[in-house]
């Protein structure tokens, strides 16, 4: 079984409350390689430092909601769930940075 294959069992098992769902409210996987893509880079260049929220924000959620709902949403559930410790973040393929 590969890495990724590994990490996207671990996601799917967890959204079927299977794996970690006791743990952990959210699981966000983060493509370490999307760091050395051009699209990537091209819509951080605006950014000189990158926080959490944002490369979240960034490689997860761009497509399908807007900054602003998405900044709702970090301040209202995901920041209190960090300081909980009921978030698990992956870094998927550090093998290729």
């Amino acid at each position: 079984i590969g890495k990724t294959t590994l990490v996207n069992f671990i996601q799917y098992q967890w959204s079927k409350g299977l794996l970690f769902s006791d743990k952990f409210k959210y699981i966000f996987t983060l493509k370490l390689r999307e760091l050395r893509s051009n699209e990537f880079f091209k819509e951080l260049s605006k950014i000189k430092r990158i926080s959490l929220n944002e490369w979240i924000f960034y490689s997860l959620f761009s497509s399908s909601l807007k900054e602003e709902e998405f900044n709702l949403i970090w301040e209202e559930e995901i920041k209190s769930s960090i300081e909980n410790k009921e978030i698990l973040i992956i870094l998927d393929g550090f093998d290729e940075i």
